[in-house]
């Protein structure tokens, strides 16, 4: 178990973690609502904290676990969570995505009780509340960017000309065609990085809207600090390699 040593009046919190799949989660960590860190689950999904006499809410995370924020009474020692997986909600609206997400939701006093019944918690009622946080507003304001950037994506590419210069940025995956070679990787339009794995400068020869994309056809110049040999989709990226690249979903840098 992590255990932090904490200066002045604190409180022993004990609890543990597992999924809505009823799965113990190592790892989550708990905190405060902003970065300060009290602990860590164990392999058990279980954890032991010195807790600051004053919080009265922590917040419990994890990779591909939506993050679960409780409000502790004042006599709670104890808790137990069920934390939600984060789902996949690709080309849905944001108002369809809370609506799913409220639906698992409204599941965890079922659940909760389940997970009493076969052992994974020792107490059938809890000692804190919960709210359901919808995401609507972020996602919204996600998606206008989104939008923002595919429109001046769309600018861009009619900008560009044949003969123009254009530097596309990967990231690099070590043997993942099954050979001794690096596979590169290329990067979403809204991947927004000072630094790249390698890049491949390269001139455009020609562009269209084959199956809806903003292609640019693109024969290699340079394969600035990318390794020798690298491969792109079953071909070796070299001077003088033609390949198609659809700046409409992938990254082009043109200054």
């Amino acid at each position: 178990m992590f255990n932090n040593n904490l200066v002045g009046q604190s409180r022993l919190l004990q609890g543990r973690v597992i999924s809505n799949h009823l799965e113990t989660l190592p790892g989550i960590r708990i905190q405060n609502g902003d970065t300060a860190i009290f602990g860590e689950t164990d392999l058990e999904g279980r954890f032991q904290i010195n807790l600051p006499e004053k919080t009265q809410t922590i917040v419990l995370r994890g990779v591909g676990l939506e993050p679960t924020t409780i409000t502790l009474n004042d006599s709670c020692h104890k808790v137990e969570v069920i934390m939600i997986l984060a789902g996949t909600y690709d080309f849905m609206s944001s108002n369809k995505i809370d609506r799913l997400r409220l639906k698992e939701f409204k599941q965890l006093p079922e659940l909760y009780i389940r997970a009493y019944n076969k052992g994974l918690f020792t107490k059938s009622t809890v000692c804190y509340s919960r709210q359901f946080e919808p995401e609507k507003s972020a996602l919204d304001s996600i998606r206008k960017e989104m939008i923002k950037q595919q429109k001046q994506n769309k600018i861009n590419f009619e900008n560009l000309k044949i003969g123009d210069k254009v530097r596309i940025p990967f990231s690099t995956e070590y043997n993942s065609d099954g050979t001794h070679r690096t596979t590169l990787i290329v990067y979403s339009i809204f991947a927004y990085k000072s630094k790249y794995d390698c890049i491949i400068e390269a001139i455009i020869t020609d562009k269209n809207h084959n199956n809806n994309g903003y292609n640019l056809v693109c024969k290699i110049t340079s394969d600035n600090l990318c390794k020798p040999g690298s491969i792109y989709n079953g071909k070796t990226m070299k001077i003088g390699e033609v390949f198609v690249h659809n700046m409409k979903y992938f990254k082009v840098l043109t200054k």
